[in-house]
């Protein structure tokens, strides 16, 4: 005897008994998920201080056709435009995972980071991070030198010194505006610093003379030779 079992559209199992003539016997039949469908990504927090330090915990949660979580071990691709992550390939349990980012040094273009998550049968998902720069707490500025002649051309190097708040220099790359409040005059960005010119190349060594031939006396016969003389 036969009977068709239709599954759940709900992961799980259902037990089947069949009975006759007083005995019984079961079958247990596994419901398992289908393949990833859709691909839900999170940031916590979603703003970070682009100090390289600041952290936001990724979560990406994956489910089949009929939103049950894909199977445990699903392995899944991460990739972000900006910043690190502490694992570019994490594995599903009950159908999410989670990776730890970090943000990058400085503010990108455009002050967002996009991360993006692809299965292995290219379902993708994103999440977007805002990044913001460190909180400036204190900014100084010096001039060298501090006087110039009217001429139009002289030039002082203004130089600004920024500390951040909770104490420290910000991150390299953070973005100083400068302008011109009061007076005449024009700001210029400085010249690029040039590269140290390569040292000239040693001077070849002068050619090696050959040592001089040792030239015989004229009717001097060369020592190589046998001299025969014929007695008288």
């Amino acid at each position: 005897a036969t009977a068709r079992l239709t599954s759940s559209t709900n992961r799980g199992e259902a037990t089947v008994t069949a009975t006759s003539g007083g005995m019984s016997g079961d079958v247990v039949v596994n419901f398992v998920a289908g393949p990833p469908e859709k691909v839900s990504v999170s940031a916590n927090p979603g703003n970070l201080t682009a100090n390289g330090t600041s952290t936001s915990t990724i979560t990406v949660t994956v489910l089949d056709v009929n939103d049950n979580p894909v199977a445990d071990g699903s392995t899944l691709t991460l990739s972000a435009d900006s910043g690190t992550l502490g694992n570019h390939t994490p594995t599903t349990t009950d159908g999410t995972a989670t990776v730890t980012y970090t943000a990058p040094n400085s503010v990108p273009a455009g002050s967002q980071a996009t991360i993006r998550v692809f299965t292995t049968n290219s379902k993708t998902g994103t999440a977007t991070i805002t990044l913001i720069g460190p909180q400036i707490a204190t900014i100084s500025l010096s001039a060298n030198p501090t006087s110039l002649p009217a001429d139009g051309a002289s030039t002082a190097t203004i130089t600004a010194t920024l500390t951040v708040s909770g104490g420290g220099n910000p991150p390299d790359g953070t973005a100083v505006d400068f302008s011109i409040t009061q007076g005449a005059a024009a700001l210029r960005p400085p010249p690029p610093a040039q590269a140290a010119s390569p040292p000239p190349p040693s001077p070849a060594p002068p050619p090696r003379e050959p040592p001089p031939s040792r030239r015989l006396p004229v009717g001097e016969p060369p020592r190589s030779m046998w001299i025969i003389r014929r007695e008288a």
